[in-house]
């Protein structure tokens, strides 16, 4: 295939379009079969595929281009991807194949996200993207139930990490997952390495169970009422500073989590910040638990 200038944007590169106003690349023909309005000359609103000599757009008929750009499915004037059918309903059949729960239909929770996609204003782009292994294994995955369509479900394939990420977007722009709450999200991601620094097994889980049962249930019902975490979150974060903290003066003293007494306790609070009081709620569960076995508690 021979190199030759667009007429359109004077490029000098591969022509796979003939037009009445000249030889048309590649990236002018889909630009202009994804441009709708009204013709510069008969004004019917239609797809503005043509251009007169002054470059103004024109559609089919006018412009005297003799293919027709009718989608034989839908019936819109749009580029024809596959068997008389326009590339948006291609992008529709190709979701709804990749979406299939096993039935033959999308899952209802799913549905929001498919008309989402197939309504895109660059439909190539939706079939392009969908062509990479990782968007199909995700989508796949997602209608069949294998991944969780929740947050927590998509956070659990990090080897896909970009892909995820924007399948996330397009979920909660789709209204198929509700917005994440981005200060929550940090603080949980964060908890675990938090927990690494406790070398005792059992004193760890201890402070595992107190966050998930305590504070993080509390902050995710505050998330999913839409009210804001960003002080619970803050109040959380130095909570946990600060039990850590008490744990590894307890060590230090040669003692431990468990043998913890009002005498120990109390010389950690006086010789340490005033902030070391926010473990209150913590030691308080401890010992209701019989996590420490000793009835103390911080005044």
């Amino acid at each position: 295939m021979k190199k030759r200038d667009c007429a359109r944007c004077g490029t000098h590169r591969h022509i796979r379009h003939g037009f009445p106003d000249g030889p048309i690349c590649t990236t002018c023909f889909q630009q202009a079969t994804n441009t709708h309005g009204a013709c510069h000359q008969c004004g019917a609103q239609r797809m503005l595929i043509g251009r007169n000599p002054n470059g103004d757009p024109l559609c089919r008929d006018c412009a005297g281009i003799a293919v027709d750009f009718r989608c034989g499915r839908c019936g819109h004037e749009a580029e024809i991807y596959r068997k008389d059918t326009c590339i948006r309903c291609c992008l529709r059949d190709d979701l709804a194949h990749l979406l299939d729960d096993g039935t033959g239909t999308t899952p209802p929770p799913l549905r929001p996200f498919l008309e989402s996609l197939v309504n895109m204003q660059r439909p190539r782009s939706g079939v392009t993207w969908m062509r990479r292994p990782a968007v199909q294994n995700l989508l796949t995955g997602l209608a069949d139930g294998t991944i969780e369509l929740s947050h927590h479900g998509l956070d659990q394939r990090p080897e896909h990490i970009k892909t995820v990420g924007h399948i996330r977007e397009l979920l909660v722009a789709s209204g198929a997952l509700p917005a994440r709450d981005t200060t929550l999200h940090r603080f949980e991601t964060d908890i675990a390495s938090k927990l690494g620094t406790i070398d005792e097994a059992t004193e760890r889980s201890v402070v595992k169970s107190y966050l998930t049962w305590t504070r993080l249930r509390h902050l995710r019902s505050l998330a999913a009422d839409g009210r804001s975490t960003e002080a619970g979150v803050r109040y959380a974060r130095q909570e946990l500073t600060v039990t850590i903290n008490l744990i590894e003066w307890l060590h230090a003293t040669d003692s431990c989590l468990a043998e913890c007494d009002q005498t120990l306790l109390d010389r950690w609070i006086v010789t340490g910040p005033s902030t070391r009081r926010r473990c209150a709620t913590f030691v308080a569960r401890a010992v209701n638990h019989h996590h420490i076995t000793n009835d103390c508690q911080i005044p």
